[in-house]
């Protein structure tokens, strides 16, 4: 199980030329490629990635991300994904030789939602699939190179302007009957650019990329999310583009600079058809293996709660996850209470909680999730039934001691948006005032 491997220089080009004699993968950086309109038909060596990195291959669908592959000290493997600020480290690494072919097998297991990438690895390359199990037959062909740390290119063509700055943006501009309405945060310096986008039902989380000249770059890929940005920088300044998410959907999207961009009020879009009634919520308990009226147990009566509408396929609902549990440990737990409602894309009820217990222990959260049924938004509303509509997941509810809704907020601004510090603030605040009346 040992490794020996030399490096025997850092070029401009961004490649390790790399004397490879190891028992398994070599550890350190790989470019990581996931192939949206599918594989190249020719063959690709890494010198070839990174010396002759044509931009133009965005628009065939490539979408990189950075990896950081290590092993523990006991010679188990760790994967780290890098998309701009985010590290996600992913544990669950499993590894085994193939004698006939000397290949090394590997699987990526993330660690929170049912997705992996597995591939075969052969001379620093490893070339694969990555597969979503919460969708049905989804696979996007995947490649990854060992020592190439850049993630577009590694070309420093002088942008024709700094991105940095709030952006109006519209999506489905070529279908004016299905636009909709987002907003740009984008941070350049030189080439380099990172960013995110908000929307009324949620962000889309840390994207990386480049600005060649008029041309720009972004990519995301955090086990769930698949999203790749392109476009060109106008004469007039504005930003033309298309958004691809993973092999299923692209639209074309355009933006003005605007630092003023708001969207709609969050704590308005989803409405109670009556605010004065109690509500009840049925849903499948994990532990018990049965349906309860969740707000009417007796460790909840007279407490407020809080309650997340989410799934555990949704990275946005893992972001709020993450703040709610942080949010639980402040609260006085004798007035609140904590509890998450969710919508799974499995049909069968042995996947679905089993999909939850591996959201909830990879966040180590220190509330209960209960099973609330299907992740098609026409079925969890009729579920729900005092809400007009279920938006979003996430959609976030404050429920009083007496079982009234007195609080909404639909999507999530995480921590990649500049506006997740004052949403987490005033939650908190709202959610005292409430407790204190």
């Amino acid at each position: 199980m040992k490794y020996v491997f030399v490096i025997a220089g850092f070029f401009l080009t961004g490649c390790f030329v790399v004397n490879t004699t190891f028992d398994k993968l070599p550890p350190g950086p790989y470019r990581a490629i996931l192939y949206l309109d599918g594989r190249l038909s020719q063959q690709v060596e890494p010198d070839e990635v990174a010396a002759n990195f044509d931009l133009d291959d965005v628009n065939r669908g490539e979408l990189p991300f950075n990896m950081e592959l290590s092993y523990d000290q006991d010679g188990s493997i760790s994967v780290v994904v890098v998309n701009g600020e985010e590290r996600i480290e992913v544990p669950d690494v499993s590894y085994e030789r193939l004698m006939a072919t000397a290949q090394d097998s590997i699987t990526i297991r993330f660690p929170w939602i049912d997705a992996y990438i597995t591939g075969y690895h052969e001379a620093g390359i490893i070339e694969g699939t990555y597969i979503d199990e919460t969708r049905a037959n989804y696979r996007i062909p995947f490649a990854a190179f060992f020592g190439i740390g850049h993630r577009f290119t590694e070309l420093k063509k002088t942008p024709t302007a700094d991105l940095s700055g709030r952006w109006d943006v519209q999506f489905s501009v070529e279908d004016t009957a299905s636009l909709w309405k987002g907003i740009g945060e984008f941070t350049q310096e030189g080439n380099h650019l990172e960013g995110t986008f908000l929307t009324s039902t949620g962000d889309y989380r840390y994207l990386e990329g480049t600005v060649q000249e008029d041309r720009f770059y972004m990519s995301a890929f955090d086990g769930a999310h698949v999203f790749l940005f392109s476009g060109k920088i106008k004469e007039d300044g504005s930003l033309l583009g298309i958004f691809r998410s993973g092999n299923h959907y692209s639209t074309i999207w355009k933006a003005q600079r605007n630092p003023n961009a708001t969207l709609p009020d969050a704590s308005q879009e989803t409405k109670l058809l009556n605010p004065e009634a109690s509500i009840q919520v049925e849903a499948f308990e994990p532990l018990s293996k049965k349906t309860i009226s969740v707000l009417n147990q007796p460790s909840l009566e007279g407490k407020f709660k809080v309650i997340s509408i989410m799934g555990s396929w949704c990275p946005n609902c893992m972001d709020e996850a993450r703040f709610l549990d942080s949010l639980y440990a402040t609260v006085d737990q004798n007035k609140v209470a904590f509890l998450g409602l969710a919508f799974e894309k499995y049909r069968d009820t042995t996947r679905a909680v089993k999909a939850i217990k591996r959201f909830s222990e990879s966040l180590e959260l220190d509330y209960p999730t209960y099973l609330a049924g299907s992740s098609v938004k026409s079925e969890a509303t009729k579920q729900l039934g005092f809400l007009d509509r279920i938006r979003s997941f996430p959609t976030l509810l404050i429920v009083d001691e007496r079982n009234r809704v007195r609080y909404v907020h639909t999507g999530f601004t995480g921590p990649a948006t500049s506006e997740y510090g004052k949403f987490t603030s005033a939650f908190a605040k709202t959610l005292q005032t409430l407790v204190d009346e």
